[in-house]
């Protein structure tokens, strides 16, 4: 346990809570205990026991199942976590390899160290995962009794199972970890297998979908996809060495999570591992990063929620509510003095006559003007003679 305590003393490590897996009862000695004390991680260390783990019976399975979903449910809550797995049993890491893959309990921010004196032709089981994840494997180096030194070792993604493990470094006793450079490395900037990856996507606006024939198919035609998603694809495969295909989801939606729990659409796709990832946009919820990574966003929008009128209805009182009452009150004073000073001064004329009928123009005229309501040349009136008398 030292190597793993030298590797969780780095800096890159110490902010990360680190959980220990463990299925034998007497790796838990006085010197296992000390080492996860002084472990220098501010999170804090817990450990994980499976007692006498056996692959045919269901409270083994049980048991690893449990384990398996809480450091799923804890890397949900904390964006970096390493999980540690101490076991010198095959079946024991096997199984871990296989549920944590099928469950979806480690993502890429979870680092994976494997820890065990196993020789490297009984860990075929752990391809998987340490080709898929950000995962490390320490292999104990025996020298007679005692382990001379680990080495560390990390499997290219999209390798074969017979590929051979890559060594970065190696830990010797009683020595502190000074090539922290080479811990958890990037594996997905350059594929040096240039594999073909498969990529579910769904028809989106601005975008066309058209088959091809094409003989090196598996049905003898392929899916083209064109759009500036293609681009985006069309560019991080040639930066990053790989060919790609495009399949489309049997319902053709994005997916869902049914009350049985499996997905449909391209996230169930993804959670089946029947393509290597989607390609989006997906709106993220919960449940949706709950079963699968994402990555940062592409694409940023403001989305809005758009419903119908239930009809145009008219207020014949509206022209009021614009305006407050006082300035109503203050308008039709206004009114009442402009008819009075109009009323007065139209009383005599210069020519000394007084005109009778002035007195509803006066009136109707600044209301018409209040009102913004036009005159029709032809309802206009010219007083009859005889109207006019002399005052």
């Amino acid at each position: 346990m030292a190597a793993v305590q030298a590797i969780l003393s780095t800096k890159q490590q110490q902010e990360c809570p680190v959980l220990l897996l463990l299925n034998n009862p007497s790796q838990i000695t006085l010197p296992f205990l000390k080492a996860v004390e002084t472990a220098q991680a501010l999170q804090g260390v817990t450990v994980f026991q499976i007692e006498g783990y056996n692959l045919n019976a269901n409270a083994s399975l049980i048991q690893l199942r449990s384990t398996v979903d809480k450091i799923r449910q804890l890397g949900g809550m904390w964006h970096c976590l390493v999980v540690v797995v101490v076991s010198d049993d095959p079946a024991f890491l096997s199984a871990f390899a296989h549920l944590s893959l099928r469950r979806h309990a480690l993502r890429w921010s979870t680092r994976i160290l494997v820890f065990t004196r196993l020789s490297l032709s009984h860990l075929g089981g752990l391809h998987a995962l340490l080709s898929n994840r950000n995962a490390m494997l320490l292999l104990a180096h025996r020298d007679k009794k005692a382990i001379s030194g680990v080495g560390v070792y990390v499997s290219s993604p999209y390798s074969l199972p017979s590929a051979r493990l890559r060594k970065v470094d190696t830990w010797t006793p009683n020595t502190t970890w000074a090539h922290s450079t080479h811990l958890f490395p990037e594996k997905f900037l350059v594929f040096s297998s240039a594999p073909t990856l498969t990529i579910a996507i769904e028809l989106l606006p601005q975008h066309k979908l058209s088959w091809e024939e094409d003989p090196h198919a598996p049905d003898g035609r392929r899916l083209v996809y064109t759009g500036a998603l293609d681009k985006t694809v069309q560019y991080f495969a040639k930066g990053m060495n790989f060919t790609y295909r495009y399949v489309l989801s049997l319902d053709r939606t994005f997916g869902r999570k049914l009350p049985n729990g499996s997905w449909t659409g391209m996230m169930g796709m993804i959670v089946r591992e029947e393509t290597d990832f989607g390609l989006g946009p997906f709106s993220l919820s919960p449940v949706r990063v709950a079963a699968a990574d994402h990555t940062i966003p592409i694409w940023t929008g403001n989305m809005k929620m758009v419903s119908g009128l239930t009809g145009l209805k008219v207020d014949p009182w509206g022209f009021l509510l614009p305006l407050r009452s006082l300035v109503w009150t203050t308008t039709l004073i206004a009114l009442l003095g402009v008819l009075a000073a109009l009323q007065i001064f139209s009383s005599c004329l210069s020519n000394g006559m007084f005109c009778q009928n002035r007195w509803s123009a006066n009136i109707f005229s600044p209301v018409r003007a209040l009102l913004q309501q036009g005159e029709s040349s032809g309802t206009i009136r010219h007083p009859p003679a005889g109207d006019c008398l002399a005052s």
